[in-house]
């Protein structure tokens, strides 16, 4: 348990020794089919930070309190002393039950006695009446693993797809079918059938860290999943699909004491809520759109909890707290929405930290959120609402859910919408720079604006910053400067660009050799990974423009030789630009960054590199000033 893995980074956190998976479809007298699911995992801890592999959460799905979901649990902590491996067991004091809603429990493992150099052990068994809810199998995760073996049984009655993902090679890649024996019957002998085993391996697999601009990691992992399609009568023959469509799926959330009851239902509280939203106006118009809308995101704050179910099974509860999650407020914005007689539907889709969503087929643990989708009364047009922030305007979504498409929940007609946001990250940095050689100072004058998303974050850290009575909010991006006249404008205008204001000076080494580092720049390239393998996702345009004006002092002039530079990607919508013009007094300096579509593949990295590192070393070029000999 002790050896060392050469082919493997030695430094990583933690190690997955061993990862065996046996997943199948197996036919019980007393339950019928049912969906078994075992795995054995020993992972070693190499430092501090991989303690966290000792933690470990099981989610297990059902009906209400009645969980279909069964699992008996196995574990031991290892530690070497004296030459000795000591084992600590695993027992009931070590799992804990939470409670995410009716449907979902989550048990949690937290292995005892957890040490650098530990060895943990795992063991577990879910039994469940879900068979079409098959787990995904992950050959690769964010840590190295020596072995990972995988096999999937289904009986021949099911038809099925496997589809694989990832950029691996398989160790083993088998299909066989075997017999196999099923007793429909205590009373009756068995009835003999065949069993389709799939079984693949991984050995030594590194690790698929996160990249910087790119979704969760788990969307890239080396994996396998497993759908049904449908299902054979082992007597009458009878086929019977298996695989759900979005009419079903959107008729199972609507009837759902935590989705669509939650909105549907609690007709009384509705009517009262809404017309205080709506403060007395109970018109079906645009305006009265956005005064609901923002008037409940005011109303109850988000708890930073993602959820596609609302936790409460009341909506007024949630209103009582002043809290919920991000389910818990857009449902009721929703049913206050409906009760105005707006046309809304819930929209769900999956965040980018939890992984894309299968759009082809409806699958409920790909989804983790759910906000509104509202046709404006007005026009045709739709737009999506969020009430988690009240720095979000009408039709922005946050961030977190910039994926790509969401599910319309309508059992008579559903469809997908595309949420990727029009209006992205939008920055502008003015700076005019000037020297005032009596004080030997370098004075800078700064605006800042901000539209999009990139509005809502800086009004975020703005808000916290006064919350926190910093006097000098933006020192860190000028570190080397004296900050003065600090204002903010339209911080709590949502719907005007946020604009930040202030002066900076900063003393001359030598009034004979004036230098200027341009400010508010990128720092370092973050396009170095050479063989990236996962698309480059921004999850949404971004647009920085740099413009500096630099005033030329008399008698000096300027050494640097500026020429104009454009580098542009193939698809013509995501360049760099460098403008450089002078008059007799002042260098004017203009820099684009474009990012013109939020999704690229992985081949365009080597573009991105070098439009990158072209950033960089324009930033990275100081601006020198000689005083001219007399």
């Amino acid at each position: 348990m002790s050896k060392d893995y050469p082919e493997l980074d030695a430094s990583a956190e933690a190690l997955i020794l061993f990862d065996q998976g046996r997943q199948g479809i197996e036919y019980i007298s007393n339950r019928g089919w049912v969906r078994t699911y075992n795995r054995y995992l020993v992972i070693r801890v190499n430092n501090e930070s991989g303690k966290e592999w000792a933690d470990v959460d099981l989610d297990l799905y059902g009906q209400m309190e009645q969980y279909s979901d069964r699992a008996v649990i196995k574990g031991n902590t290892y530690n070497l002393q004296n030459g000795k491996w000591v084992k600590d067991k695993l027992d009931k004091d070590h799992i804990f039950n939470d409670k995410v809603s009716d449907d979902q429990l989550r048990k949690k493992i937290r292995f005892p006695n957890v040490k650098v150099g530990s060895v943990i052990e795992l063991k577990y068994k879910i039994t469940s009446s879900s068979i079409a809810g098959f787990k995904t199998w992950f050959y690769q995760t964010d840590i190295p693993t020596v072995w990972s073996d995988y096999t999937v049984s289904i009986p021949d009655y099911f038809s099925f797809v496997s589809p694989n993902q990832g950029f691996l090679s398989f160790h083993t890649n088998q299909r066989d079918q075997v017999v196999g024996q099923f007793k429909f019957d205590p009373s009756e002998q068995p009835k003999i059938g065949n069993i389709n085993v799939l079984h693949q391996t991984c050995y030594l697999v590194p690790a698929l860290k996160p990249e910087k601009f790119s979704t969760a990691a788990v969307d890239f992992y080396q994996q396998m999943r497993v759908q049904l399609n449908s299902f054979r009568n082992p007597f009458t023959q009878m086929q019977a699909t298996l695989l759900g469509n979005w009419k079903e799926f959107s008729y199972s959330l609507s009837t759902y004491i935590h989705f669509g009851n939650y909105y549907d239902g609690h007709s009384g509280f509705y009517k009262r809520f809404s017309a205080e939203l709506s403060e007395g106006n109970l018109q079906c118009s645009n305006e009265n759109l956005a005064i609901v809308y923002h008037n409940l995101s005011k109303k109850v704050k988000w708890n930073g909890e993602s959820r596609l179910y609302a936790e409460e099974r009341s909506p007024s509860k949630v209103v009582e707290k002043g809290l919920g999650n991000s389910a818990d407020i857009n449902l009721m914005l929703i049913g206050c929405l409906k009760k105005l007689g707006y046309e809304v539907s819930p929209l769900i889709l999956s965040t980018r930290s939890h992984g894309r969503a299968n759009i082809s087929v409806p699958m409920i643990q790909d989804y983790n959120y759910v906000c509104a989708l509202v046709r404006l009364p007005d026009s045709r047009a739709s737009i999506v609402l969020d009430a988690t922030s009240p720095l979000l305007t009408a039709g922005q979504l946050p961030f977190r859910c910039m994926s790509t498409f969401g599910q319309v929940i309508d059992d008579k007609n559903p469809s997908q919408f595309n949420i990727r946001a029009s209006k992205g990250f939008f920055r502008t940095y003015q700076t005019t720079i000037s020297f005032d050689l009596e004080k030997e100072q370098k004075q800078l004058a700064v605006k800042l604006k901000y539209q999009g998303l990139s509005a809502v974050q800086e009004r975020a850290l703005e808000i916290k910053r006064n919350e926190r009575e910093e006097e000098e909010t933006v020192a860190d991006m000028l570190p080397d400067y004296e900050i003065s006249d600090y204002h903010a404008n339209n911080l709590n205008q949502i719907y005007k660009t946020f604009e930040r204001q202030f002066s900076a000076t900063q003393q001359i080494d030598d009034p004979e050799f004036l230098t200027v580092s341009l400010p508010f720049g990128l720092k370092k390239n973050e396009f170095l990974n050479e063989g990236r393998k996962v698309p480059i996702d921004f999850g949404a345009p971004i647009k920085n423009k740099y413009l500096y004006q630099i005033k030329i002092p008399e008698g000096y002039t300027i050494e640097n030789e500026l020429k104009p530079i454009r580098v542009i990607m193939p698809d013509k919508v995501t360049y760099f630009n460098f403008t450089p013009s002078r008059s007799p007094n002042v260098l004017t300096l203009m820099l684009e960054v474009n990012i013109g579509k939020p999704l690229y593949e992985a081949d365009s990295f080597a573009h991105f590199k070098a439009i990158y590192d072209q950033v960089l070393n324009k930033f990275a070029e100081e601006i020198i000033l000689t005083k001219i000999s007399q």
